[in-house]
């Protein structure tokens, strides 16, 4: 499935599936060599003109759009067409589309659509993303769709096209469905012929065995029906391609070809119609060959009246938009697309066929272009080229006449101007964009110390006579001045060469050419050095002690001497203690309780009195809520209006103690983590050198630290990375960060390790970068190690192709991705054909459906996996191999696929068939001897026994005896009537007729009772889903299984107690017998002496059932058999 979003405007695709498309505004289309001359000469004409196009889109919402097909688009060019025309289509609505694109794939899986898992993946596909409109191509995709439109998408409207059937005719079409169809016309196709051909005699219908190719060919027939009579028809629809193709290589004379679909040929062969099978007709065929629709007309084929399927996909999509625009469906009547009459050109001329006879309005394609046609562009050019360079040879002519007399009028100017400016200290200056140049002109000296009154620089020389502090400033201003048309005006400095620094005022503006581009900026500067001395004296002045006192960000007090009250406060003192200065002026510390210990106060006003000013004192006060807080206290002795008072300047540092403290522990952390990490950590300065430097790095390059400090990190590095190292440096020019760059760096000792280099800044507020980070992760013994599994892979190939099984491998999405060299010789096919799925191409179709479920659900669960199946050879013979898959795994656990070998294992497949045939057999013939053993013995030896005891009581009854002899008589009788009932017992176990007559479950049953009471043990039996009528093997053989693990069980395990149990479902049989007794070990006993196992295994063998088997010392047994009843009833057949 494949999902893209429509933009409708000028935005770039977003989805992948867009991109691959090339739809959309984001689409570039690559010009053939005309169109770049063209290109080459409209941009000489209008080198100084440039338009721009602005397209604003509205977009209202999102649609989803979902379009199903019968096949997938590169298996079919006709649904590729359908596609395209429905994907450009949606482009009209003004909704940002979600495509969806998803395919049933009927060539590959016949029955996917019928398949109810399928129907309920579908469904859970889309049940997060249902669709507003379903688009469907092909009859088998809107069946599908009307299957499960009514109970999941009922409010979902359908448009159908890429059909050829009548949709009407489907029982479950609902009002929600419109569409177009089309309506091959084969008659008006012969018609044309016979016009271009009135001699034809003969028409050979080619055609396939696929479903589709049956129902084209049902409508040829009946287009042909009328033609019946006056032609003689020949319809080559089941022959394999190569019998079909002689065929065509021989044909009559006075015959036409009439194509109509090959996508399956007798042989099973699937093609591609338009690709394959179209081009294996037109090279083989000895006659005119003529087509159905627009994507089998290929070159060589006459033509006829096709069918346009990018037509139904345009109709269709413009349905699409009418519903996604309001629409209901029902109000849209189902159209029918447009047939047109096309033809070639090339395959008229060879065939002989005249363009006049060909129906009004028909297509010619392929029609060769006359020398007029192919270079009539050229000649229009060349004359363009050539008037335009007499018109520049012209203007320039002129130009330079009028410059000259310019020239002497700007000298005559410039000589006044110069004047003027050295008169008031000015500069004029002009830039010109193109070249980057700036004239500078007046009284340069004086402004930025030139000892000339003109000089031409480039714009980087006037930057640097700029205030490094303003450049940014000046950059911007002319900036913001170009992109909105304004005059420019800036103040700034500019440092002339011997260091004074001069103020200027810059006012200029820009000139546009006629594209509305700025071309030259103009203007004149001013120095106003003096003016601004004067002026920035006078602000110091005025705002010296406002700014100190007022705006500082450290607390200020003037207190009074005399009676130590606040005579005035700073905000910031205020913030900082809590107090206000209403609150503060005219009271005094003591008042407030600032201080947190009054003697340090009175020793703080001891040191001002005697020593006029106090430092840096470190004291703690008491903010208005109680808090306790350090600062840094200074105070002046200062008069004011004669009386003495103390200027005191307090900083908070509580914080600023805080973060010292926060910032020793944080170095600490990363000096350890400095010290410790097992990288090549280095720290350098901005220019490069080393300033601090790991262990792990001295001890990797054999250096002591002292030896690297100062030295420049590019030393380290070896001179084999010397370029890259250039490269790395222009990247962090712009960058100032590396990541993941490999290097080489050298040790003391000339050694070379490989190391992966990450490199950062550190830059302080101002931008300026005050060290540099770089960490090198040696990656030496990595790099040795992919070499040598490199070299392991390859050894591993040759082994591969070597080795007599056939290996093939598998990635995590399961497409194969490799076979060696006798998997190739095998198949005979090429590497790229068995890659992906293409090697199921050659798996037995009636084994292809086990193959992938087994392989599939494998991977789904990275087990290993064991199956068999028939794989074509070379030949053309299918042969059995058995295939063995391992899950492969990353050195860090990951899955990374599958890796198997298979087999060729056909000759030891037939010996099986042949010893099961012969197992059977024997089995077959014991069971008749056991059946005639236990009716000798029921109908013979058990009726001797009875006839005994009643000749005993006769003669008992008869003749007295003495007691002794009674009482011995007694016993005898005994003795014979247990022999009886032993006998009936073996006939029984022998031979149960109860399994015969009353079937399985109720024998099973009489054998657990019976053995229950012989053996003295308790047997709990039970049944469940049991057929009464099952195959006679089926039953006899679960029985036989059930007789010999009770026996088996009762006679070893020591139990007493023991379970049997038999359950059917739909589909398979299972005996289980269980018991809790000493157990044992199966392989053991398998290879043992005893038969028991290996005789239910045979038994089990012959209707395909399994025997499994679970027990350990002293844990007990459990024996499960499982018969299918598919299989059960094949060998019940046989």
């Amino acid at each position: 499935m494949c999902c893209a979003q429509l933009p409708i405007g000028p935005q770039v695709p977003k989805s992948p599936y867009a991109d691959r498309k090339g739809l959309g505004p984001g689409r570039r289309w690559r010009s053939g060599a005309w169109q770049a001359s063209t290109a080459s000469a409209v941009i000489l004409l209008l080198a100084c003109f440039v338009f721009q196009v602005r397209v604003n889109a509205q977009v209202k919402g999102t649609r989803r759009v979902l379009l199903l097909t019968d096949l997938g688009t590169p298996a079919s060019p006709g649904f590729t067409e359908i596609e395209k025309a429905v994907f450009a289509g949606l482009q009209k609505t003004p909704y940002r589309i979600e495509f969806y694109d998803d395919s049933l794939e009927v060539t590959l899986f016949p029955d996917r659509a019928s398949e109810p898992g399928f129907g309920e993946e579908f469904l859970h596909k889309y049940s997060g993303h249902k669709p507003d409109v379903i688009v469907t191509a092909g009859y088998e995709s809107l069946k599908f769709i009307a299957g499960a439109h009514d109970p999941i998408f009922a409010d979902t409207p359908v448009v159908f096209c890429g059909i050829i059937e009548d949709p009407r005719e489907l029982p479950k079409l609902d009002p929600h469905f419109t569409g177009v169809r089309s309506e091959p016309k084969p008659e008006e196709t012969l018609n044309v012929a016979l016009h271009l051909l009135p001699q034809t005699k003969h028409v050979v219908v080619v055609g396939g065995m696929g479903e589709f190719d049956r129902r084209v060919e049902a409508i040829a027939k009946q287009g042909f029906r009328n033609y019946e009579t006056k032609l003689d028809f020949t319809y080559l629809t089941d022959l394999a391609m190569p019998t079909l193709l002689e065929q065509l290589h021989h044909l009559p004379s006075n015959t036409i070809v009439f194509h109509t679909s090959i996508s399956q040929d007798a042989a099973g062969e699937r093609f591609v119609d338009s690709a394959q099978s179209v081009p294996l007709v037109l090279g083989a065929a000895n006659a005119p060959v003529f087509v159905m629709d627009d994507v089998d007309f290929r070159a060589g084929a006459v033509g006829g009246d096709l069918v346009n399927w990018t037509d139904d996909g345009r109709v269709a999509a413009d349905m699409a938009v009418r519903i996604l625009n309001g629409e209901k469906p029902q109000g849209i009547p189902i159209a029918i697309s447009q047939d047109v009459y096309m033809f070639d050109w090339t395959a008229m001329q060879r065939w002989g066929l005249k363009e006049s006879k060909l129906p009004p309005a028909s297509v010619v394609v392929n029609r060769p272009t006359s020398l007029w046609q192919l270079y009539k562009r050229y000649l229009f050019i060349s004359i363009f080229l050539i008037l335009a360079q007499m018109l520049a040879i012209f203007a320039l002519l002129w130009q330079r006449s009028k410059r000259r007399r310019t020239e002497v009028d700007l000298a005559r100017t410039n000589d006044q101007l110069r004047l003027a400016m050295e008169a008031g200290k000015s500069v004029g200056w002009e830039f010109e964009l193109a070249s980057e140049q700036n004239r500078w002109f007046g009284d340069l000296r004086t402004m930025v110390g030139i000892p000339a009154n003109i000089f031409l620089a480039q714009v980087g020389d006037f930057s640097r006579f700029v205030h490094p502090e303003d450049r940014e400033r000046v950059s911007k201003a002319i900036d913001q001045a170009r992109q909105n048309r304004a005059p420019y005006s800036e103040e700034f400095r500019v440092v002339r060469p011997d260091g004074a620094t001069r103020y200027v005022v810059s006012k200029g503006e820009f000139e546009y050419g006629p594209n509305g581009e700025a071309r030259m900026m103009r203007g004149m500067a001013v120095d106003i050095t003096e003016r601004k001395q004067v002026e920035e004296a006078l602000r110091k002045s005025e705002e010296k002690f406002s700014k100190a006192f007022r705006e500082s960000p450290l607390g200020f007090t003037i207190t009074s001497m005399n009676d130590h009250r606040y005579i005035e406060i700073n905000e910031t003192f205020g913030r900082i203690t809590g107090w206000s200065r209403a609150e503060m002026i005219g009271r005094s510390a003591f008042d407030v309780e600032i201080w947190m210990d009054p003697n340090q106060r009175i020793e703080f006003i001891k040191r001002l009195l005697v020593e006029g000013s106090v430092r840096d004192l470190e004291v703690s006060f008491l903010t208005r809520n109680g808090q306790v807080r350090t600062a840094l206290t200074s105070a002046e002795l200062i008069e004011i209006n004669g009386e003495p008072c103390a200027l005191s300047v307090v900083a908070d540092i509580t914080e600023a103690k805080k973060s010292e403290e926060a910032r020793q522990v944080s170095e600490s952390r990363f000096s350890q983590f400095f010290s410790t990490l097992p990288a090549y950590c280095y720290m350098t300065s901005a220019t490069g050198e080393i300033v601090d430097v790991n262990p792990a790095a001295c001890e990797a390059l054999g250096y002591n630290k002292e030896a690297l400090l100062g030295k420049p990190l590019s030393d380290v590095y070896a001179p084999e990375s010397a370029l890259k190292l250039v490269s790395l440096l222009e990247k962090w020019k712009t960058t100032n960060k590396l990541y993941n760059q490999e290097m080489l760096v050298l040790t003391k000792e000339g050694k070379q390790r490989t190391v992966l280099v990450n490199a950062g800044a550190v830059k302080d507020t101002q931008g300026k970068v005050i060290f540099i980070a770089s960490i090198q992760e040696d990656i030496t013994e990595h790099k040795e190690i992919l070499q040598k599994l490199r070299e392991s892979e390859e050894r591993f190939r040759l082994v591969a192709n070597a080795a007599p099984v056939m290996i093939w491998m598998a990635g995590p999405d399961k497409l194969r991705t490799d076979f060696n060299q006798p998997w190739l010789r095998f198949t005979g096919r090429s590497i790229h054909a068995e890659l992906g799925n293409g090697w199921a191409e050659n798996v037995h179709r009636e084994d292809l459906s086990l193959c992938q479920e087994t392989y599939t659900n494998a991977f789904d669960r990275r087990e290993p996996f064991e199956m068999a199946y028939r794989l074509r050879r070379h030949d053309g013979e299918y042969r059995w191999v058995l295939d063995l898959g391992v899950p492969r795994f990353q050195q860090d656990g990951s899955f990374a696929g599958y890796i198997g070998s298979c087999i060729d294992v056909t000759d030891h497949k037939r010996a099986e068939e042949s010893l099961a045939d012969m197992s059977r057999k024997l089995i077959e013939a014991q069971e008749q001897e056991r059946t005639w053993i236990a009716r000798e013995l029921h109908d013979d030896i058990n009726q001797r026994i009875a006839l005994v005891l009643v000749n005993l009581e006769r003669l008992q009854g008869d003749s007295p005896f003495a007691p002794a002899t009674t009482q011995r008589m007694m016993e005898i009788r005994e003795q014979l009537s247990s022999l009886a009932s032993d006998v009936q017992a073996l006939s029984h176990h022998l031979h149960s007729s109860k399994l015969e007559y009353l079937g399985l479950a109720t024998a099973a049953a009489s054998f657990c009772k019976e053995l229950s009471e012989e053996r003295m043990v308790e047997i709990e039996f039970s049944s469940e889903g049991v057929p009464k009528q099952l195959p006679r093997e089926i039953a006899l053989c679960l029985f036989r299984v059930l007789q010999e693990s009770l026996q088996n069980a009762v006679k070893h395990s020591g139990a007493k107690h023991f379970e049997a149990r038999i359950k059917g479902t739909p589909n398979e049989l299972q005996l289980t017998v269980r018991d809790s007794g000493v157990g044992f070990d199966p392989d053991e006993a398998i290879r043992g002496r005893g038969l028991g196992l290996t005789s239910m295994k045979e038994r089990l063998k012959l209707v395909h059932g399994r025997l499994s088997v679970e027990s350990s010392l002293s844990q007990g047994a459990t024996i499960c058999a499982t018969v299918p009843f598919s299989s059960g009833a094949r060998a019940a057949g046989a």
